[in-house]
């Protein structure tokens, strides 16, 4: 957008992912695909319904009947789900928050409270789901229960017992983290109990251990533990959560999922860390294809009970979001790691990358570009230059001028300070662009010679900070510094809904151009003389069906 164009427009419309982006041009959104599906389905039932509803049956027409009942199967899950991955403040929440466009589903850390372990997944609404967002808040079962907290206990017994004298340089702060995570999780878990009441008192109940698996201590801590996963979930397989908003719903999963701190959370029982998993179900045109994002994190955490529940939902997952920062995405050595497991757990074009920080540059930072690139960065480096110099000189001018020349100056001033902003934001952009196009093809590159997968990586540069505003709408000095486009959420949100898409048409294909055919000509081999006694009782039964196929398997397949 061009600041000549901004001249004529004040205020630009929040940006509607649902009516801005059609689906995909693939023919599995498109009605056609449907009435392939319903036809395929169609001549499969003639050959079964004939049999299911003959009285005649002997091992011959049993397996004909198991054989159309495969081809009624779908052997395409009606899920397609992807793993969202990447360390701390790699801004996965906010990767997700900008593809599902609702606002704020995935919680973001923050200052105010302690983030969580908890595995979270964003699906469509459940059956019968009685709110337009709710929840399914699912626990570890007891002995997942007794084992993470003998491992939280072992962990804080460890720490306060490690001899200083043998620390070497910074486990200090090892130290007073592993503690500090222990006692935030047991003070949440046992608010309502005398020996957890406060911070002092914690820690002298806990100094009464005589081990790192002290029976009598481990044996309470597991039991209260226990009762507290039963009082919440009061019989039932999962507590369901409803709201009529996001934040509302958000709101009243706070117990669920991380732990208000200081005077705001005192008192109160959370039961975060014994929760397993968060299901969000919500209306969104995404997840409404079977898509299912999943937060999964902790596959690093210490305690193997919270590390194998994230490896379980990981291996659930056929696709793969990897999230990094984009200022350190070429030489990210973690990264390069967690792209190449990518590739070999789930194979050719089962990765994609989201390079966050997208809509951001430092001033210092040096971008590489193409000769018009440079040229045009230069031009609006001199630009912005002039205008300022220029302000400057407005200014200058103004101390000397009548009371009627004042008001005249100050019209100007503004608008050339109008047109530094538009032209500043204009240069940002350009830095910007250039910044990621670079940063995008150097690892594209490291990607190919890494896996040497023949297909190139599905790779974005995504700028949440930017998409956002794009979605509350802006005034023209307050665009952007990338268009809805450049942000890389569209183009993410195209590539989710093609890889499902892909995997259903080619099933459906597979079903009308192979499965079913396969199917008369067995039916044809069944009823040849020399395998059927009883001829003229199974033609009867079978080959009269058979004389319907024709016209309709060409319709079908046209």
């Amino acid at each position: 957008m061009s600041a000549e164009s901004d001249i004529d427009v004040d205020y630009y419309e929040p940006y509607d992912c649902n009516e801005s982006e059609p689906f995909p041009d693939s023919v599995v959104y498109k009605p056609v695909f449907e009435t392939l599906k319903t036809h395929s389905r169609r001549v499969v039932y003639i050959l079964h319904d004939v049999l299911a509803a003959s009285s005649y049956e002997n091992k011959v027409t049993k397996d004909l009947l198991e054989e159309a009942k495969k081809r009624l199967k779908d052997n395409v899950s009606g899920q397609t789900m992807f793993a969202v991955s990447g360390d701390m403040a790699a801004g996965k929440s906010s990767v997700i928050n900008s593809i599902l466009s609702i606002g704020t589903i995935a919680r973001k850390g923050d200052g105010g409270g302690s983030c969580t372990w908890v595995v979270q997944r964003f699906m469509k609404q459940f059956p019968n789901q009685a709110f337009p967002f709710a929840a399914r808040v699912s626990f570890f079962g007891p002995d997942q229960i007794c084992a993470l907290i003998t491992a939280m206990f072992t962990k804080y017994y460890r720490a306060t017992h490690r001899d200083s004298q043998d620390n070497g340089e910074g486990e200090g702060e090892e130290e007073y983290n592993d503690i500090r995570t222990v006692l935030d999780a047991f003070m949440a878990l046992f608010a309502d109990h005398i020996e957890f009441e406060d911070e002092g008192s914690a820690r002298e109940y806990l100094r009464q251990a005589e081990s790192e698996d002290d029976s009598i201590i481990c044996g309470d801590l597991a039991s209260w533990a226990i009762d507290v996963a039963t009082d919440w979930l009061d019989g039932k397989e999962f507590i369901l959560v409803g709201a009529a908003t996001s934040d509302e719903l958000l709101l009243k999963l706070q117990p669920f999922t991380y732990q208000l701190i200081w005077e705001e959370g005192k008192g109160q029982v959370s039961p975060w860390p014994l929760v397993s998993v968060v299901d969000f179900g919500f209306e969104n045109k995404l997840l409404n294809q079977g898509i299912v994002l999943v937060d999964a994190p902790g596959l690093s955490d210490s305690n193997s009970t919270r590390a194998n529940n994230a490896i379980l939902h990981h291996r659930e997952c056929t696709h793969k979001i990897t999230v990094a920062p984009i200022n350190r995405a070429k030489d990210d050595k973690s990264l390069r790691e967690s792209l190449k497991q990518g590739f070999y757990h789930r194979g050719s074009g089962g990765t994609l990358l989201a390079l966050t920080y997208g809509d951001s540059i430092d001033p210092e930072t040096d971008v590489c570009g193409s000769a018009e690139e440079k040229a045009r960065e230069l031009a609006l480096k001199v630009e912005i230059k002039r205008l300022r110099e220029h302000r400057q000189k407005l200014s200058q001018k103004k101390r000397s001028a009548t009371r009627d020349e004042v008001f005249d100056l100050d019209d100007e001033i503004r608008e050339v300070g109008r047109m530094v902003k538009i032209k500043t934001a204009e240069f940002d952009s350009c830095r910007v662009i250039m910044r990621n196009n670079a940063v995008l093809k150097a690892v594209q590159a490291q990607y190919r010679d890494l896996t040497r997968d023949p297909k190139p990586l599905s790779a974005f540069v995504i700028g949440n900070e930017a998409y956002k505003t794009h979605q509350a709408g802006y005034a023209t000095d307050e665009r952007p510094v990338l268009t809805v486009e450049q942000t890389g959420v569209p183009g993410i949100r195209r590539r989710l809904y093609a890889l499902p898409a892909e995997a259903k048409l080619n099933e459906a294909l597979h079903l009308a151009n192979t499965q079913i055919p396969n199917l008369v000509s067995f039916f044809d081999l069944y009823c040849s003389k020399t395998h059927l006694a009883r001829k003229a009782e199974i033609e009867a039964v079978i080959l009269q069906p058979k004389k319907k196929l024709g016209d309709m398997l060409s319709v079908t397949l046209d």
